[in-house]
């Protein structure tokens, strides 16, 4: 199983359009590297891929991944799109892909839904040629474009989460779901989006050969603390990484050999890795992706050591 990092901020991107906070002004001055949002490309065979999250950023995402540049006269080498939940930063770059022939899009039902209902620009994807599939505890086969099989079985898991603002930021079924890739032989976990530490995630943390975990906020009250913001962490659908509850005391001792913290949002300290915060991350053998991130499950030594590329 091949892996790539498209990005790895939270909505917004680092630097954030409107935002003058020290990450951001850091990244805009490259003190600091940019962050595009959060989204993965995952391929079993290195030539056709799916894409975790089609961000609003998908386009320049392409650009900067040789592996995903277009082939004559128009065909993609993106096979199929696999959403974790309904938020604009993770499901508003297929409108960047409506020019392709057909795509097949992976989510759980209460995401297409709200996706639907919410933007009628993406209603064409759930219409012949394209195919929109269900994902829920039994995995589905991946297929591309052409209907041949990727090599990929996905399923989503239950990690608690709100439906986006524009949908009134619901707590129903399904609002957000920790995506499971397996290839046949290697368990990737993608979970940008985690509300609760639940049964399910907690398993699957203990048996994935790689996890990308939500590390949008490091704290509860991180945006109150710096005047950007009223909400918590949590009323945010997003379990912080420290504090009680939080995800870097749950997942002690759970994830293979790769564990990334993805999906950070410009107030998280872990940004900088000289704080505190991205020590601490560090210390309990956990890293901070960052965009570029590439690295390859081998079947024959188990996994091959991470890098940028």
């Amino acid at each position: 199983m091949h892996i790539r990092v498209l990005g790895s901020a939270a909505g917004g991107g680092l630097p954030q359009w409107n935002c003058a906070c020290a990450h951001c002004n850091a990244a805009r001055s490259k003190a600091q590297s940019r962050r595009l949002q959060a989204s993965l490309a995952v391929s079993a065979d290195g030539e056709r891929w799916l894409i975790a999250n089609a961000t609003p950023d998908i386009r320049h995402q392409i650009l900067a991944f040789e592996k995903l540049a277009p082939q004559p006269p128009r065909r993609s080498p993106i096979s199929a799109v696999v959403l974790s939940d309904a938020n604009i930063d993770h499901a508003f770059g297929l409108l960047e892909l409506r020019q392709a022939d057909r795509l097949s899009i992976y989510s759980t039902e209460t995401v297409r839904d709200v996706l639907l209902a919410g933007c009628s620009a993406l209603r064409p994807f759930a219409k012949p040629p394209h195919s929109w599939h269900i994902i829920g505890d039994s995995p589905v086969h991946v297929n591309d474009a052409s209907g041949l099989p990727v090599g990929l079985r996905v399923r989503g898991i239950d990690v608690g989460g709100l439906t986006p603002q524009y949908d009134g930021g619901r707590d129903v079924a399904g609002a957000a779901a920790g995506i499971l890739i397996n290839d046949g032989a290697h368990r990737l976990l993608y979970a940008p989006c985690v509300g609760a530490m639940t049964d399910p995630l907690r398993r699957e943390l203990a048996l994935a050969d790689a996890v990308f975990l939500d590390g949008t906020f490091w704290a509860e009250h991180e945006l109150s603390v710096q005047a950007l913001g009223t909400r918590t962490s949590r009323q945010m659908g997003h379990l912080p990484i420290s504090g009680d509850g939080g995800t870097l005391s749950a997942a002690v001792g759970l994830g293979g050999k790769h564990r990334y913290y993805t999906h950070v949002n410009n107030t998280n300290p872990v940004i900088d890795p000289g704080s505190d915060a991205a020590r601490a991350v560090r210390d309990a053998g956990w890293i901070i992706a960052e965009d570029g991130l590439a690295f390859s499950l081998s079947k024959e030594a188990g996994s091959a050591a991470g890098g940028r590329r």
